[in-house]
């Protein structure tokens, strides 16, 4: 049995009680989803159709992106208490102040509540991405989304500009070969990360969960994580993809090809600030130089 044969049939048994709940709930409130819906460029609020659907993942992958960058800082000033960003409302508020994004638990929880609070019908998924060297077990989460009895994927991670059709023994795919996502019909998404080509797989086993167990898989990230220690910032462009992460500027164009160009420290934090439209404020709070044994694929 080949790795990926083997996550793909691991199933954890249940839920531990004291991590479950209303697989239906967000906190996401009315007046911070308006906010939100008008920085992604909604002049009225939206029907949930599957055009609406795509535009906010498309606004989310070039608006928001994906970072640690709160999280470094976090780990940085040695701050106590819960990860930020958990609660959606938090993490829109430190988006729109900040520019910054999360990682995929609080970013899969944020965007739970936009598409939950827009009539969407939406589940919470968990599992993990074989080809990371990740112990934890969940370690990835996303969302499925079902419009007209179909599914489809919405992983705010994986820098995609529409949602994924998943399609029992059929292939699907987006085409672009800058931040395509394709399925080969057997549930598991494939996606190319802005800082490398070679594809990744995301395999999610749990569904309908509840926000208090992604609470609990976001605080786990404490023990361990591929971006505990080294900054990371990635956002959509129309020309491409935009990553900075280990002391290098990475674009990937239209075609798929990527070029990287190592960054002098002292120069990051403008390209921060004028490339991936993050404040000054929060970048002059942010690590640049990576911890001691830090990395990720």
């Amino acid at each position: 049995m080949t790795e990926l044969a083997a996550i793909n049939s691991y199933r954890p048994g249940t839920i531990p009680p004291n991590f479950d709940g209303p697989p239906d709930h967000t906190d996401l409130r009315e007046a911070m989803l308006e906010r939100v819906l008008e920085r992604f460029g909604f002049a009225t609020r939206p029907d949930p159709t599957r055009e609406t659907l795509d535009e906010i993942i498309r606004q989310w992958s070039r608006r928001i992106g994906y970072d640690n960058v709160l999280k470094r800082i976090y780990i940085a000033e040695r701050q106590t208490g819960a990860f930020p960003s958990q609660d959606p409302n938090e993490f829109f508020a430190a988006w729109l102040e900040h520019g910054v994004a999360a990682g995929c638990w609080p970013s899969a929880e944020a965007m739970y509540g936009l598409l939950a609070l827009l009539g969407f019908r939406v589940s919470r998924l968990a599992g993990t991405m074989p080809e990371v060297p990740d112990p934890l077990l969940p370690a990835h989460g996303g969302l499925n989304v079902t419009i007209d009895g179909r599914v489809y994927r919405a992983d705010p991670s994986l820098g995609a500009e529409a949602a994924l059709p998943l399609i029992a023994g059929e292939r699907t795919a987006q085409k672009s070969q800058a931040h395509g996502i394709w399925c080969e019909g057997d549930g598991v998404v494939w996606w190319r990360p802005g800082h490398m080509r070679n594809p990744l797989s995301t395999v999610m086993w749990l569904e309908d969960l509840s926000p208090a167990f992604y609470t609990y898989r976001n605080e786990a990230t404490k023990a361990f994580s591929i971006f505990n220690h080294s900054l990371y910032v990635r956002k959509n462009r129309d020309d491409g993809v935009l990553t900075y992460g280990r002391g290098a500027l990475i674009t990937v164009d239209p075609q798929g090809n990527l070029s990287a160009t190592p960054v002098d420290p002292k120069d990051a934090p403008a390209i921060l600030v004028e490339r991936f439209a993050l404040s000054e404020a929060i970048v002059a709070r942010v690590p640049i130089a990576d911890d001691d044994g830090a990395g990720f694929a």
